[in-house]
């Protein structure tokens, strides 16, 4: 039986957290060790909630202001948590929402496959540079493939990839039509861990190595919300509030079904 880690960044995402994790645990009949690694939350909701869920032997928690940014807390649990102890590691976003059984199985199934590094979520309607392959909010990583020379520094910065991004990740090939790209500040974080992934996989990868899209069976098992750590500060921006709110209502109403 394959040893797996889930792997879920977390900070301040209030009730996202509590289903994320209950829905994993609902709905996950393969053995799991599930981390969530919590970059300083300063709210009752998440802290109180993840200290009970590690007394309850729920999840292992990590607790620590070390790692601030999603991309260091992901390179700390994959380069050094899960270093020698699992096979695979499922990262998943704080804000996932696991809705039917056997989305772990059908993930392990590929990327068990010869010269598969990494199952992630496959889009193909964005129009961002970054983003238009492969996202790394809900994926799996054969760990074994990781360690075998692919092993990453999630922590670089899109700074390195300005000169040409769209060349440097696309391999040549010129960017969706209507494509832009997309800024946040001098060091891109957004999704900087995808941007990071792909350049690997394409410019230093001697063994073949793949990240293969999700299988399609897996797509109606899980939703991800979308940046719920952020929702009380979009919540104060004009016009998000009516949004933030409806979603946090979605948010737990599901929380309700699952504990039923």
């Amino acid at each position: 039986m394959k040893n797996v880690a889930i792997l879920i960044p977390n900070y301040n995402s209030y009730e996202a957290i509590q289903l994320c994790v209950e829905s994993v645990r609902k709905y996950t009949k393969h053995p799991y060790h599930m981390i969530v690694y919590d970059s300083g939350s300063d709210n009752k909701c998440d802290v109180e909630y993840l200290r009970k869920a590690r007394r309850e032997g729920w999840i292992e928690l990590i607790e620590s202001y070390e790692f601030k940014k999603h991309g260091e807390a992901l390179n700390f649990l994959l380069n050094e948590r899960c270093k020698n102890e699992f096979d695979f590691a499922a990262v998943l976003d704080d804000d996932i929402y696991i809705k039917g059984e056997g989305w772990l199985e059908d993930m392990l199934e590929e990327a068990e496959k010869e010269k598969v590094l990494a199952v992630c979520d496959y889009r193909e309607d964005l129009h961002y540079y970054h983003t238009d392959i492969y996202e790394l909010w809900f994926s799996i990583f054969n760990l074994t493939a990781y360690r075998d020379g692919m092993q990453i520094d999630w922590r670089l910065s899109y700074a390195d990839l300005r000169e040409e991004p769209y060349k440097t990740m696309l391999g040549g090939k010129a960017p969706p039509e209507g494509a832009i790209p997309l800024r946040r500040g001098p060091n891109f974080t957004i999704n900087d861990v995808g941007a990071k992934l792909l350049v690997k996989v394409l410019g230093e990868n001697p063994k073949g190595y793949e990240v293969v899209p999700l299988p399609e069976e897996v797509r109606g098992k899980y939703r991800h919300w979308g940046t719920m750590s952020n929702a009380l500060w979009s919540i104060m921006q004009r016009g998000a509030m009516k949004y933030w709110l409806g979603k946090a209502v979605k948010i737990n109403k599901a929380l309700e079904e699952i504990r039923t």
